[in-house]
């Protein structure tokens, strides 16, 4: 049992003593957060502006939600708001990422294909459009994108897409 307590005691004065130059650091600290604020140089960041929003050569309002950097290009999620009910989309810009010269850009570039990704069918009990996609991934061959409703506590759908299906045939069949 005085092993026990020597062991907890010790473990205890660790901790104080590991804490203490943490504590001292925060507290000398001229910013209003204890965690670094790192200051980037943003003339070195490159950025790309998306081309706009058409659809049927009409303009459209969507707000992005997620991008994806594919060796073929971007892939956005966006929820459109300019009508009702709102839509779940996906939309591909075709161009090379790795080369800054190449036609991603805003002025060069127009979305090769918009998909509208909103889920069709949904369980019985599940009330309520899935209007929302979110921030996606991809394991190399598919995307995994969430669709949500838009409502605090909603419910979401995680879909699956062929890369090659979409980029070859055009093809936004989930999988």
């Amino acid at each position: 049992m005085r092993a026990l307590i020597l062991t907890l005691l010790s473990c205890v004065v660790l901790t104080m003593l590991v804490r203490q130059p943490n504590a001292q650091t925060v507290s000398n600290s001229k910013t209003s957060s204890a965690v670094p604020v790192a200051h980037l140089d943003t003339s070195k960041i490159h950025t790309w502006m998306l081309p706009p929003f058409d659809i049927n050569g009409k303009p459209a309002k969507a707000h992005t939600q997620g991008l994806l950097v594919h060796q073929n290009g971007f892939f956005v999620t966006a929820r459109r708001d300019d009508i009702n009910p709102r839509r779940s989309l996906l939309l591909w810009l075709n161009c090379d990422p790795s080369n800054q010269k190449d036609n991603c850009n805003e002025s060069k570039g127009t979305w090769a294909k918009i998909w509208d990704i909103t889920p069709t069918s949904q369980p019985a009990s599940w009330s309520g459009m899935l209007d929302h996609p979110g921030g996606f991934d991809s394991d190399g061959e598919n995307l995994w994108i969430p669709i949500s409703q838009s409502r605090r506590n909603g419910k979401t759908m995680v879909r699956k897409f062929s890369i090659r299906s979409l980029i070859d045939k055009g093809d936004a069949t989930p999988t």
